[in-house]
Parts: structure tokens; sequence; C-alpha cells
């Protein structure tokens, strides 16, 4: 048999070498198009890295701008505590000021009923006004119970000197309660209706409230007077909700993390 002719001899290439080239073709370009899909694939990676770290910055920065918010919302509320507390403090100091006058009143008792009843009729209006402009816990029962006192006098029904003893007791009452924290039943005005509520007192400084379906709320400051307002933000109203918790269990002392009494328009934000 004649020998096969290397047709490629010519120019130089062996043919077993020839032919592991083109075999090798194939495999060659396989691995040429994995390396493109790995670079795409890592590409795909980046755009996503980017994107995440993106996202991750704009959530930072609005966790800061919270942050800052919330810490002016802090120190607006402590002054507002500040200041409510020094109001208390004034209003204490009043009632300290009205017991002495009743003191010296009742010392005066010796004295001509026509000349001493004008006194205390003077005095349980005083004290009425205060009731009227303070915090609004049971205030109808209070000022009726200084009005007895003052409708009895006018009728003769007691003397001046029963009368002074009276409104000295009632007077030391309102000085008992601006230093208890208790809870009590009230009925309000919420959302245009009586409604039974349980309430809070802290002191006479401020009254947090609980209805019977689980919402909570505060009487808080409206132009001259007060409005009772059920709390839209959930950390309030989790604030009242512990604080009731903790006066039922007869915790009267120590720590309370609470919504400050503001304005009616700024505690609603």
């Amino acid at each position: 048999m004649r020998p096969m002719k290397n047709r490629f001899a010519p120019y130089g290439v062996p043919a077993v070498l020839l032919a592991g080239l083109i075999a090798a073709g194939p495999a060659a370009a396989q691995s040429s198009g994995s390396s493109d899909e790995g670079a795409e694939s890592l590409a795909e990676e980046l755009v996503a890295l980017r994107s995440e770290v993106q996202d991750l910055s704009e959530t930072l920065s609005d966790e800061r701008t919270d942050h800052r918010d919330r810490m002016k919302r802090l120190a607006r509320q402590e002054a507002e505590l500040a200041g409510e507390a020094e109001r208390a403090r004034s209003r204490l100091r009043e009632l300290e000021s009205d017991l002495d006058d009743y003191r010296e009143a009742l010392e005066r008792a010796g004295a001509n009923d026509e000349e001493l009843t004008p006194e205390v009729l003077a005095a349980a209006e005083a004290l009425e006004e205060r009731i009227e402009a303070g915090l609004p816990f049971k205030r109808d029962e209070r000022r009726k119970a200084v009005t007895e006192i003052a409708d009895d006098l006018r009728a003769e029904a007691i003397p001046p000197q029963d009368a002074v003893k009276e409104l000295w007791a009632l007077v030391e009452t309102e000085l008992r309660m601006t230093r208890e924290n208790s809870i009590h039943s009230q009925t309000i005005a919420l959302d245009g209706e009586d409604t039974k509520v349980d309430v809070a007192r802290i002191g006479m400084v401020a009254l947090y409230f609980r209805t019977r379906d689980g919402r909570f709320g505060a009487a808080l400051p409206d132009g001259d007077g007060w409005t009772f307002s059920t709390y839209k933000d959930g950390t309030r109203a989790e604030q009242v909700e512990k604080l009731f918790s903790d006066l039922e269990k007869q915790i009267r002392t120590g720590h309370f993390t609470l919504p400050v009494a503001m304005p009616l328009e700024e505690a609603l934000q």
C-alpha cells in the first residue's frame, strides 16, 4: 500500500499536531464562553452590591434624621415637663398659703359671725377657682363639696367656725392629692360623648385615661382649658398602658416614662 501523503507537510505542520489543534478548537471556545459568563455574573453581583449599599446608606440617613427628630421632641417634652412641674409646685404653694389663711380664720373663730362669714365665703370661692383651673380630675365632685359648704353657710345651716373646719379639710385633701399617684374611675368628655374610663392621676400634674375598649390617652392643655384625647402614637399609648399596669400592681413610686401633657396640637402629632 502506498503511504498517505501529508498535504500539510509543505507548510511544516506535522499532521498529528494539526489534528490535535483541530480537536482542541471547540474546547478552547467553550473555555472562553465560560470566562465571559463568569465576568457577566460578577458584574451583576457588583451591581446588586452597589444597590444594597445605596439602600443601606439611605436607611442610615433616614435613621439619623429620625434620631435627631426624637432628640428634639424629647428636649421639648423635658422642657414642658419642667414647666409643668414648676406650675404644680406653684399651685402647691398657693394651696399651702390658703391653708394658712384658713388656720388664721379658725383662730379668729371667736369673732362676730357676721365678720367671719364673708371671709369664709371668699376662701370657698378662691378654692373653687383653683379647682376649676387645675387638673380635670373629678372636678365636679370636688367643686360640689366646696359649693355645699358655702351654700350651708349662706343658709345659716352651719356656723362660720364649722365652715372653716370643713374647708380646711378639703384643702388638706387637695394637698394630699399632689403627693399621690392613683387610679380612679371617672366620666370624661371624649369625642363629644360622656365616657366612663379609668384614670391614672400623677399627683396633680398629669391625668391619663384608659377606655373600656383598650384605648389610652390623657388630659391635654387646650387653650385655657383641658381636652381628653386618645394618643394616636403607639409609643405613647404603650407608656400609658405600662403606667396603669404598674399602678395596679401597687407600684406607686419609682421611674415612669410617660408622655408629657403638652398642648393638644403637639401631643397628637
